[in-house]
């Protein structure tokens, strides 16, 4: 085919008779595209106009230029080389492998030529968070907020003594109106019932600290344990565990990795 003058000959349409399928062919609408003769030939024994023709070329063109390749990769852009803490690449191979591009030429680079196949580091990462998670999950849990329950009845306890405490102060109060005890035994007593008093809002306010930390622990164990399922539950690595779980994963030859996890707690046994 060509636009210089000896075109589409009549062999290669008879060969091709399947018409508007040539359409279709990507390569083919390319060259066309530059081929007016040869558009009305085509366009001829389609019985249709060259102007189609064109527009039916130009537009397979666009769409194929704006075709992508997905990057649907598990961990895409998550591999960090340890060495030179460059984002390593994914090698289109048989294999496919990541690889640091970035040190090819440093013969002097300890992660030259360093590779470590797709594969293996998805089954390795995910063995850790498999790990992490029957952790977890068999210890109910990372902090220990059993004494959660225990708090609550304790403040309910020190809440009736300080009722009580205010009840006798009023009752001390109205004996000294009515004349039943004098000044100097009323500031006596009352003075023994304050202390009484601020002793126990002061073992209140440090119970109810302790129960605001325990029960932020207590959310916490929860949304761990909730990731911990999800992770046992997977049964490989995906995508949606990785963006769940992992912020970063810095690799080193010799197969060691370094996890930087975007919850903290997770990676704590």
């Amino acid at each position: 085919m060509s636009g210089s003058g000896r075109g589409l000959c009549k062999p290669t349409i008879e060969i091709w008779q399947g018409g508007a399928s040539l359409l279709y062919n990507s390569d083919f609408v390319l060259m066309l595209n530059q081929a007016p003769r040869d558009r009305e030939i085509l366009a001829k024994k389609l019985g249709i106009s060259p102007y189609q023709i064109f527009e039916q070329a130009n537009a397979r063109i666009i769409r194929r230029n704006h075709v992508k390749k997905p990057s649907n990769y598990v961990l895409r852009s998550k591999i960090i080389c340890g060495c030179c803490k460059h984002s390593m690449q994914i090698a289109q191979k048989k294999v496919r492998q990541f690889y640091c591009p970035f040190t090819k030429i440093d013969v002097t680079a300890e992660c030259h030529n360093f590779s470590l196949p797709e594969q293996e580091l998805e089954n390795l990462l995910f063995e850790i968070i498999n790990t992490q998670a029957q952790i977890i999950l068999n210890n109910g849990g990372i902090s220990d907020t059993a004494d959660l329950p225990l708090r609550a009845e304790q403040q309910s306890e020190y809440e009736k003594r300080m009722e009580l405490c205010d009840k006798k102060k009023c009752t001390l109060y109205e004996r000294y109106v009515l004349g039943e005890v004098d000044a100097e035994t009323y500031k006596a007593e009352k003075s023994i019932i304050d202390v009484e008093l601020a002793g126990l809002r002061h073992s209140l306010n440090a119970l109810k600290a302790e129960a605001v930390v325990m029960s932020s622990k207590k959310t916490s164990d929860d949304e761990l344990r909730r990731l911990a399922e999800s992770a046992s539950s997977e049964g490989k690595l995906n995508r949606s565990l990785v963006e769940l779980l992992i912020d970063k994963v810095y690799v080193y030859p010799g197969n060691r990795v370094e996890i930087r996890w975007k919850v903290a707690d997770f990676a704590r046994t």
